[in-house]
């Protein structure tokens, strides 16, 4: 038996994209497909891929980011984090969309930059940056216990599989 052929789309972006557009068109009854739906989007996928590069995949614009604070977090689990403001960062979106920009192992899901206490996640179509703030700004204590759940938020990434590029 062969092996998929497209493999290498299907947890992409634009696989979403067309597989949730097909689904459309289906249910809509504007279109009927009669070969195996995941050879069809992985077709479509390859085209694409092959006409305008990788850079097709990866819709991140690097101009805006969406930006919260540490507040915002709801829960880290295996698949990702929960924000209240806004939704989730897919870990393993982030880890194809790095990937796709800047290459690695394929488990790094952003940056981080510990100067800023920051951490940028390669969502898209923008990042989303997670800030964490000083309780204190008047408080010498306060950076260092900043500095300390950056790096507690960091280990929970590696502890679940995954990796941050240092920016700073």
């Amino acid at each position: 038996m062969n092996d998929f052929p497209y493999v290498e789309f299907r947890n992409g972006r634009l696989w979403k994209v067309i597989e949730k557009s097909l689904d459309d068109l289906k249910e809509n009854q504007d279109i009927d497909i009669t070969t195996e739906q995941d050879y069809v989007v992985g077709y479509l996928c390859k085209k694409i891929h092959d006409e305008f590069g990788e850079a097709s995949f990866c819709n991140i614009s690097f101009n805006r980011y969406d930006c919260c604070t540490e507040n915002d977090i709801i829960e880290v689990a295996s698949q990702g984090i929960t924000l209240k403001t806004y939704g989730f960062i897919d870990f393993k979106e982030c880890a194809a969309n790095f990937y796709q920009i800047e290459g690695g192992s394929g488990n790094c899901v952003g940056g981080r930059d510990i100067t800023d206490l920051s951490f940028t996640f390669y969502t898209s179509p923008r990042p989303i940056k997670i800030i964490f703030l000083k309780r204190h700004s008047f408080l010498v204590l306060s950076n260092k216990k900043a500095r300390k759940r950056f790096m507690s938020f960091q280990k929970q990434i590696v502890d679940l599989g995954y990796t941050t590029w240092d920016l700073s």
